[in-house]
């Protein structure tokens, strides 16, 4: 989910910002990014529209055009602006990013596993968050006990990971 919200925000931010100002730009990084600043902003000529709205514009007038993009420019950057309400930065997102079906058996997986069930003390009594610690770190090295669903989540055995299950 992390990653599938930086790379939206990078994507978005490439119709109107140079590209040399976004590539390298860690996710709080893009946060403080000003987009509206003329430095990091694409010229109104190179603002990403489509082929299609491209070819329309052929039959107007070059003030018509820049007027149009003008007004192209000023919704991307109010579009940003509301993107950057996504939490980008947030530490239980990255760490929730591991339960991804696709990612596990990595050190820092299971470093972000474990770091994920310190966001749950009010669920689970302090011995049960050892043993949650115990299926994080099963889950990490036998992803196989786990099955896909068609939605790409993941399902295990219930009687298998009761922790796991209270939590989630």
């Amino acid at each position: 989910m992390h990653d599938f919200q930086v790379s939206t925000t990078r994507k978005f931010l490439a119709s109107f910002i140079k590209p040399e100002k976004i590539v390298d730009l860690t996710p709080k990084q893009l946060l403080k990014l000003d987009v509206g600043s003329v430095e990091n902003n694409l010229d109104l000529k190179q603002l990403f529209i489509g082929k299609t709205i491209s070819t329309i514009l052929k039959d107007y007038t070059a003030s018509e055009k820049t007027s149009f993009l003008i007004t192209v420019s000023r919704a991307y950057r109010l579009g940003a602006k509301h993107l950057k309400t996504l939490p980008l930065d947030s530490k239980f997102i990255v760490c929730l990013s591991a339960l991804d079906p696709d990612v596990p058996c990595h050190s820092a997986v299971g470093k972000s596993l474990n770091a994920l069930t310190d966001f749950f003390p009010h669920y689970l009594t302090p011995g049960e968050m050892d043993l949650l610690a115990t299926e994080v770190k099963d889950y990490n090295v036998s992803p196989n006990n786990y099955a896909k669903t068609e939605s790409g989540c993941l399902v295990g055995q219930t009687e298998q990971v009761p922790y796991s299950s209270k939590v989630g």
